[in-house]
């Protein structure tokens, strides 16, 4: 259940019987019945405390799983197909297409019988930004001696290249003060970076020598907004000529700017952002941008960001972190607090309007995504739900579950020729069959990364799979050559 529902529950039933037993001993003058009746008080205020922190909280008591029929059988006969992969690099946050699939011809598919093979290890600084591998090029982003760095290596070797530094303190972030979270994107020659604190940038990258910084932009200051409990998280996306991040300010819930010279070229909405990234997709013929903010999903006009749809979604801290899952018209979202799962439809009306529907809603079950976002193949969803902590298959059309595991536990993962590759917090890499059949373990390495939070998602690019922590990245051969 929702914290705050809890607390509130908690401290209204508390309050009643204080309320009441001190009533009841006041009018028999017995002794304490003044002091309960003001300690009942006192609870009662505290939950109109958590209603004033949490406005939906009367909303959150009654809510219930939902199927919506019509919209079940329409999922139900649609043919989702998944983009045709024809480049092998890895440019930006879960790959070429946001999905999280990465191509390896040749791919070892027994680990026991033939395991990945180390090529090199490279110290970094600390962080949980993951890897963009393109041009030959490792870029991250990693915190080291009190500075936020984005770091680039020689993707054959692991030898540092560059290093790109500013001064960042964490003082202010909740927890997890880590470094970066955010991961860089790399287009046509530049590279678009999202620090912790806001700081926006974009880089010039020369084939040789160190970068450039054409743009810069501070997303907290420059849009009024409050930088968020746990920092900025969102990865750059590219829509035309535009890159588009997510300030959750005042002045702009998400933006875009022009890649080239770092202007504003639209700005929408004045709420708090969450800790996911945008995506970029196509409904009803209309190129859209879909961004999960702090309490919504919403569907922006991709030319000039004026607001479609919106589907509510609240969660505890503002916390909607996992990337948003499209296929077809529908749009899979997940959160941890509580929150659980939903598969929304969006629909276009005759009269240009536009909304979403949900045609399920799971609460506080089936897929309870945290940090880490779910892979989509065949119709299946493979992820980590964290009420139960480990790998997990579900039925994307219809919201059930085929197989849960505890053999492999809470991480991260992407996928590659038909099987999953997921990164233990604990740094364990485990080969898994993407079937929906049944769990088929395929083998693991132990311990490939050190610490108990190695959360950065892995990369794929050249047929090698690349992975870090807060001391090093990692790259394997995943042909076990």
């Amino acid at each position: 259940m929702n914290t705050y529902v809890t607390f509130a529950m908690s401290f209204a039933a508390l309050g009643a019987g204080l309320l009441t037993f001190g009533l009841i001993a006041m009018v028999r003058q017995r002794r304490g019945g003044r002091l309960a009746l003001f300690s009942g008080i006192g609870c009662m205020l505290l939950m109109l405390f958590l209603l004033v922190r949490q406005p939906h909280l009367f909303d959150r008591l009654f809510e219930r799983d939902k199927d919506n029929a019509k919209n079940l059988a329409e999922v139900q006969r649609a043919v989702w197909t998944a983009p045709v992969l024809d480049r092998d690099d890895w440019p930006q946050w879960r790959g070429v297409y946001r999905d999280g699939i990465g191509k390896v011809p040749g791919m070892s598919l027994d680990w026991n019988a033939k395991p990945p093979k180390i090529i090199w290890q490279t110290p970094c600084g600390k962080g949980y930004s993951s890897l963009a591998i393109t041009t030959g090029r490792v870029f991250t982003q990693d915190w080291k001696d009190g500075q936020e760095r984005v770091l680039c290596l020689d993707a054959a070797t692991g030898e540092e290249r560059w290093t790109y530094p500013w001064p960042t303190s964490y003082s202010i972030l909740r927890s997890h003060h880590n470094g970066p979270r955010a991961t860089p994107t790399f287009s046509d020659g530049k590279l678009y970076v999202v620090g912790t604190l806001g700081r926006f940038l974009c880089l010039e990258i020369p084939e040789q020598g160190s970068p450039k910084m054409l743009w810069e932009h501070e997303l907290a200051k420059d849009f009024d907004a409050t930088i968020p409990a746990w920092g900025y998280a969102c990865s750059p996306l590219i829509e035309g000529r535009n890159v588009i991040v997510q300030p959750g300010g005042k002045e702009a819930s998400v933006a875009a700017f022009d890649c080239e010279t770092g202007k504003v070229c639209w700005r929408t909405m004045e709420e708090p952002t969450g800790y996911s990234s945008p995506m970029a997709a196509t409904f009803g013929g209309q190129r859209q941008i879909v961004a999960f903010l702090d309490d919504r999903l919403v569907g922006l006009r991709a030319d000039d960001g004026e607001k479609l749809w919106s589907f509510d979604w609240y969660t505890d801290h503002q916390a909607n972190t996992a990337t948003p899952i499209i296929a077809g018209d529908t749009i899979f979202i997940s959160s941890n607090y509580g929150s659980g799962c939903a598969l929304v439809r969006v629909l276009h009306g005759e009269k240009d309007e536009w909304e979403a529907e949900e045609v399920y809603i799971r609460r506080n079950k089936l897929m309870r995504c945290h940090h880490s976002t779910c892979v989509l193949h065949d119709g299946h969803l493979y992820g980590f739900d964290t009420g139960r902590g480990d790998l997990k298959c579900i039925d994307m059309k219809t919201g059930t579950e085929k197989w849960f595991t505890s053999e492999v536990r809470r991480g991260t993962l992407v996928l590659a020729e038909g099987h999953l590759i997921a990164l233990s917090e604990d740094g364990t890499l485990s080969l898994v069959e993407a079937t929906p059949t049944e769990f088929r373990l395929r083998g693991e390495m132990k311990r490939v990364l050190s610490g108990s939070d190695c959360y950065a998602l892995p990369a794929i690019a050249g047929g090698r799979l690349f992975v870090r922590d807060h001391d090093r990245v990692v790259c394997l051969s995943l042909s076990g050559e």
